[in-house]
C-alpha cells in the first residue's frame, strides 16, 4: 500500500513540476492557431499590455487601410533592424502584411532578435473581412514611441 501511495505521489510531483511548461506549450499553440489566418484577430486580445499587433507595411499603405490597435513598424524602412531590436522581447507579437510574405520575413528578424513570441499570420489584409481605419500615421508615431519608451524603462 506504501508503495501505491509513494509512486501517486511521485507522478503528481513530476507533473506539477512540468506545470508551467505545459502552459507554455498550451500559449504557443493558442498563438499557432490564431495566426493561421488573420480573420482570427477578433480572438486575440489586443487590449492586454503584453500582445502587440504589428503591421509591416509601408506607411503610405498602413493609412490607406489598417486594422484597429495595430503599430506600424516598416520592413522596407532604414531603421527597421534598430526598430525589431527596441521590441521587448517579453512581449507577444503578432504580425501582418498585404499578403503574408513581409509577416514572415519580420519574424524571422524578430527570431534574431531573440523575440520568442511571434506569429506571422499566414495571409494578408488583402483576406482581411473586419474594418480597417483609415489614416492614423501621427496617432501610430505615438504608439510606436510609447512601445519603445516601455522597453526603455524596464
Amino acid at each position: 500500500m506504501n508503495f501505491f501511495f509513494g509512486l501517486i505521489l511521485l507522478v503528481f510531483t513530476l507533473g506539477s513540476c512540468g506545470h508551467q511548461q505545459t502552459l507554455k506549450k498550451l500559449d504557443h499553440i493558442e498563438a499557432t492557431l490564431y495566426t493561421k489566418d488573420i480573420n482570427t484577430t477578433d480572438k486575440i486580445n489586443f487590449d492586454h499590455p503584453d500582445i502587440i499587433l504589428l503591421d509591416v507595411r509601408t506607411p503610405e499603405e498602413f493609412a490607406q487601410g489598417h486594422i484597429k490597435g495595430a503599430i506600424n513598424i516598416d520592413l522596407q524602412a532604414e531603421d527597421f533592424a534598430q526598430d525589431i531590436v527596441r521590441l521587448d522581447p517579453k512581449k507577444t507579437y503578432y504580425i501582418y502584411c498585404r499578403s503574408g510574405a513581409r509577416a514572415r520575413i519580420a519574424k524571422d528578424a524578430m527570431d534574431v532578435a531573440n523575440i520568442k513570441k511571434s506569429y506571422p499570420f499566414r495571409n494578408g489584409i488583402t483576406d482581411y473581412e473586419g474594418q480597417l481605419l483609415k489614416g492614423g500615421l501621427d496617432e501610430n508615431q505615438a504608439k510606436k514611441e510609447t512601445l519603445f519608451q516601455k522597453r526603455k524603462k524596464k
